[in-house]
């Protein structure tokens, strides 16, 4: 998509750079930022799969493996899915979605970034005090409690088939438009518990193919260490606390954070003993 593709190409300016990659690496194409007739000829070989399209086609994790040459070392990704331009140096939660989501480096699945940098109420009001999902830009206080509630609530806005875009309102009626079309009465909370339900059950998906938390580890300049530190700019000297952020995300999730288990007594809260049996603490 145009997340992995435009980060791909990134890596290959990158690489161009320091020297691992060359034009004849490229079928010809002489891929230096800035170049964006060779940006779009790339984009079409990694669709194509044609020539270098066949490797570079699979992501930013893939084609580094496949270079070589220590070019591992500046792709960005978590578990091989790249993040997007959502930086997560200015939205903290951000990167919190990109390493704890089931989905890792997806920044269309947690949705409590857009509270944390512009003020975005929550979609389901009723079924949660402003406290605990109200939070501030900088800091860290209450986060992992809020980007619980927010993802919990992005899961059930995907399962009634809304646009992700509908919560920047803050709020819809989400509960009355699906009475009115179904008739079951289901309150906000009701929906909020479904949308945890869903969450749990993606998660498990990872634990059963033997994923756990650390497999899903931020890179570096993500966290703005190393060459990730901006020296210049809105973010100089920006440093993001994402192991923290995330163990404080589990927590309130009531996932282990090491084996990123659902803990038994919340899943027999939620009625999901049986279907998580095995993947529980």
């Amino acid at each position: 998509d145009a997340v992995s593709s435009s980060a791909t190409l990134a890596w290959v300016c990158e690489a161009i750079e320091r020297g691992h990659l060359t034009a004849a690496d490229l079928d010809g194409i002489d891929m230096r930022w800035g170049n964006g007739e060779a940006a779009l000829a790339l984009t079409i070989k990694m669709g194509t799969g044609e020539g270098c399209g066949a490797w570079l086609g699979n992501g930013v994790a893939r084609a580094a493996a496949h270079l070589g040459k220590g070019s591992e070392d500046y792709a960005v990704h978590v578990h091989g899915g790249e993040p997007a331009y959502h930086d997560s140096r200015f939205s903290s939660l951000m990167g919190v979605t990109y390493t704890t989501d089931p989905t890792p480096g997806r920044h269309t699945a947690g949705s409590a970034s857009w509270n944390e940098t512009f003020g975005a109420g929550f979609s389901l009001p009723k079924a949660a005090d402003k406290k605990d999902w109200n939070v501030k830009w900088k800091g860290t206080t209450g986060k992992g409690k809020a980007q619980a509630l927010y993802s919990n609530a992005h899961q059930a806005m995907n399962g009634l088939g809304l646009c992700m875009f509908t919560m920047l309102t803050g709020s819809l009626p989400w509960a009355e438009l699906l009475d009115a079309a179904t008739g079951w009465g289901l309150t906000e909370a009701d929906l909020l518990v479904c949308g945890e339900r869903i969450q749990n059950l993606r998660a498990a998906f990872n634990r059963r193919e033997g994923l756990a938390p650390k497999d899903f580890q931020p890179h570096r300049r993500m966290l703005g260490e190393g060459d990730g530190e901006l020296g210049a700019g809105p973010l100089k000297g920006i440093r993001v606390p994402l192991p923290a952020l995330r163990d404080d995300y589990y927590r309130s999730m009531q996932w282990n954070t090491t084996t990123g288990h659902l803990a038994k007594h919340r899943a027999a809260e939620l009625g999901m003993s049986e279907l998580l049996a095995g993947y529980l603490d």
